[in-house]
């Protein structure tokens, strides 16, 4: 569904998670890299 943009905590907090998914993904590629 096509929401409008509000500048509601939920959307911020949303929009720092996306970020820190990728960080953490890219945390376990090296993890598991790493002998």
């Amino acid at each position: 569904m096509v929401e409008p943009v509000k500048p509601r905590p939920r959307g911020w907090l949303h929009a720092g998670m996306v970020p820190a998914s990728l960080i953490a993904g890219i945390a376990l590629i090296w993890l598991a890299r790493t002998p």
